[in-house]
This record gives structure tokens, sequence and C-alpha cells, in this order.
């Protein structure tokens, strides 16, 4: 499980060097100097979810059915091309969604059409003939492109979109 702690303010500033530190992302919090028995609470904690953790990779080749028979379908959204790959080794069923947005993010420049193909035929690879759900692009206010990037766009009708949406 990936989790995170954010809006943070200013605690750069009141956090020494060398200062021990816990951030429990499930909670949202930061705690500066913990003593022993909150140390060890957090490493019971950490144990646990590992052990968690290896209970479900004995899981993995398990098919998905629920109580009454009903076979489900897991399938993992995906970021990278290369993240097709992790799931295929933890048992995906498919991938319900490629964002592959990245290709367009922080960069100068489109992508070209080659450095596409590659990455969505890398991602369908991987799966070996499970089913890939591609999203070409889904820009927007929370996803903007570079200025020069809209104005340089084949399409003009998605430049002003995209102009509009920044």
């Amino acid at each position: 499980m990936n989790v995170a702690v954010v809006g943070l303010n200013c605690a750069s500033e009141l956090i020494e060097d060398d200062e021990w530190l816990i951030l429990d992302g499930q909670a949202g919090l930061v705690i500066v100097a913990p003593d022993e028995p909150l140390l060890a609470e957090y490493r019971h904690r950490q144990a646990a979810s590992l052990l968690e953790r290896e209970k479900l990779r004995r899981l993995v080749h398990v098919p998905g059915n629920t109580l009454d028979g009903v076979m489900v379908e897991l399938h993992a959204n995906i970021e990278l091309p290369e993240e097709a790959q992790q799931a295929r080794e933890v048992g995906a069923d498919g991938i319900g969604l490629f964002r592959s947005e990245f290709l367009f993010l922080n960069r100068r420049d489109l992508p070209t059409e080659d450095e596409q193909y590659e990455a969505y035929r890398a991602a369908v690879l991987a799966m070996r003939g499970k089913p890939v759900t591609i999203r070409t692009l889904d820009v927007g206010a929370d996803k903007a492109l570079d200025e020069p990037q809209a104005a340089v766009s084949p399409n003009p009708a998605l430049a002003c979109a995209i102009r509009s949406a920044c």
C-alpha cells in the first residue's frame, strides 16, 4: 500500500537534522522524536503489515471468485509500460487502465507517434495476451501541458481545449 503525508507547511524548518521521525501516511502524521514505546508500536505495525503482504503474495495465482462462485477478473491500473509486467507477475487478469499521460507530461515537445506506439506495445507484450485498456491522453486542470505543447498541437480543437483547461 502506498500512502503519503502532504501539506506539512513549515515542517522542514521545525524538524532538526538527525531527528528521528515516524511518517504515518495512513493517518497523515509526522511524529517527531518518538519515544521508545511509540517506536516499538510502529515497528510492530510494520512487521504486521509485512506479514499481511506475505500472506497475500501466496494468493497471486488463486482465481478471483466470490463466495457464491462468480468469477471476478482483477485488472491493474498502470502509468508506465514497465508496470504491466509487475501487474502480470502479481496475478492481474489484465490492465484496466493504462494512464499514458506520462508520455506528454514534463517535457517540452510532444511525443512522436513511434514513442507512443513503443510504450503501448511494451505494455501489451508484457501482458502476454491479456486485455489492456489504454487512455491515450487525459489533460485538464490537474494535468496540464506546457503552453508551447498546446500551441504546436496538430489538432487545433485539442489545443483550444487544453488552453481553456489550464
